[in-house]
């Protein structure tokens, strides 16, 4: 698939706004995937609310997702142990969780180690995360910015 019909496949699943990110090799399930300093993307992706984790020695916080993976014939696969996990040492959020309880998820794309995939995330206006990740391969671009990649109005 090329970006138009991603796109495509996006605003027929009722995403408003699309997100892109170039991923890491390290920005798999087991590393989680960075969304950068400070608290930002709690902006940009609607969330359950945040909840502190008092398990863990340094306080963290996380917020859960509505997320689910889009796949190629526009449905879209429910990941419910998305969130978002707030590291105010840091500070840096990061996505984790987000192979967890999907039937299909990416596993392949998102939890090995690659360079140059880039993992796309639009926001409905019901306030849910649709992902979609895809291959070096596929040659997508993104803007310069690595957050903006397209925005519709509702």
């Amino acid at each position: 698939m090329n970006l138009q019909q991603i796109k495509a496949l996006f605003i027929q699943a009722g995403v408003v706004k699309l997100f892109g990110k170039l991923l890491a090799e390290n920005d798999n399930s087991k590393n989680q995937v960075y969304f950068g300093p400070g608290f930002q993307a709690l902006n940009l992706f609607p969330n359950e609310g945040i909840v502190p984790d008092s398990s863990a020695t340094h306080p963290i916080f996380k917020a859960k997702l509505r997320f689910g993976w889009l796949q190629a014939n526009g449905g879209v696969v429910p990941a419910p142990g998305a969130q978002l996990i707030l590291y105010p040492q840091y500070p840096e959020v990061r996505f984790s969780g987000f192979l967890k309880g999907c039937a299909d998820p990416p596993s392949k794309l998102m939890s090995a180690r690659i360079a140059g995939r880039i993992l796309l995330l639009g926001v409905t206006a019901d306030r849910r995360v649709i992902g979609f990740v895809a291959a070096a391969s596929q040659k997508l671009h993104l803007s310069s910015n690595p957050f903006t990649l397209h925005r519709r109005q509702a």
